[in-house]
């Protein structure tokens, strides 16, 4: 995705820092004149390692801030330096970090971003808005693996409710028969949501919890995989 003219750097120095500060507070009055700039890149971030800039002959000359885990990849605000606007670079530098994080195993991408130019380019990346009550219009999210599609026939299956206690129909389901389908099941499922368990149509188990990996059990997905419904069906 990036040329040779231009390479990935998850390893930015604090040289970067100021040359990015040179070019960033135009960037930021074209972007967002009405952030305050709270979401600004600051020294902290450099050394906690949640920068990564796109290098344009050698020059950090757009920078992207992210949070990783081992599943979940979220991306805070990209900044591009205003000389290289409108060539698609901002695009392609976002396209490539996807792929990087795929190839290191995450399965959701996530982009939080206050601008309607950063919105636009995630929908033109294929990312959807995500069921947040706290933060409309805010985040979008993209599944990054071929995830098995939903299933309202099987004798068992994992569902989800938004309402559990107003609308017991679930508006989620997915089979968790892994005999012939071996794809994973994934799908947001906003914190306050309901997830649960059915066999021959009887309800058998409800929780809010949600487990990736078992990193964190208020997470807003689901992931399920063969190898870890066992211990999933057992919290």
């Amino acid at each position: 995705m990036i040329s040779e003219q231009m390479n990935l750097d998850f390893h930015p120095t604090m040289e970067d820092y100021e040359y990015i500060h040179s070019w960033m507070m135009d960037a930021y009055k074209k972007d967002l004149p009405n952030s305050g700039l709270v979401h600004n890149i600051r020294p902290e971030h450099f050394e906690e390692g949640s920068i990564v800039v796109l290098r344009i002959n050698g020059k950090a000359e757009a920078v992207q801030r992210y949070y990783a885990n081992s599943r979940i990849v979220t991306f805070y605000i990209l900044s591009l330096n205003p000389k290289y606007h409108h060539q698609g670079i901002g695009a392609r530098f976002k396209s490539s970090l996807i792929d990087y994080f795929k190839r290191k195993g995450i399965v959701v991408a996530e982009v939080y971003e206050p601008s309607r130019k950063g919105l636009r380019l995630a929908n033109k990346l294929k990312f959807k808005p995500k069921e947040d009550p706290y933060n409309p219009n805010r985040y979008r999210h993209k599944l990054l693996i071929d995830a098995r599609k939903q299933n309202w026939r099987a004798n068992r299956r994992i569902v989800i409710w938004k309402d559990y206690y107003n609308n017991p129909t679930p508006d989620y389901s997915w089979s968790l028969d892994f005999t012939q389908n071996k794809k994973p099941i994934l799908a947001y499922a906003f914190k306050d949501w309901f997830i649960g368990i059915i066999e021959n149509d009887e309800i058998i188990h409800v929780t809010k919890e949600k487990y990736i990996d078992e990193i964190d059990q208020t997470i807003d997905y689901i992931y399920i995989t063969e190898d870890v419904f066992s211990k999933y069906t057992k919290k």
